[in-house]
């Protein structure tokens, strides 16, 4: 399910807010994969899952760090690092 659904549980509805569940639905290639609002008042959202991770990616693809995020980044990274060298040790 994580593979077919990566975004499963991240993704809300833009009508009401509650998070997308997903669904296969039967096309004349096969089952296509779907993110979808199951809120009984609602429902108003129904995504193809191919699509919405290609829209995913090509946004992922334009975010551009700042420079304080960049430094931020590194040094929890580095900091974890010394952690698992530190218990490594022990």
């Amino acid at each position: 399910d994580e593979e077919l659904y990566p975004l499963k549980g991240t993704l809300k509805c833009e009508a009401c807010g509650h998070p997308l569940t997903t669904s296969p639905s039967r096309g004349n290639s096969g089952l296509v994969p779907y993110y979808e609002c199951r809120n009984k008042g609602c429902k108003s959202v129904r995504l193809n899952a191919n699509e919405t991770h290609k829209q995913f990616a090509t946004i992922l693809g334009q975010v551009k760090p700042t420079k304080r995020v960049m430094t931020l980044f590194q040094h929890m990274v580095f900091l974890n690092w010394d952690n698992v060298i530190e218990i490594g040790r022990a």
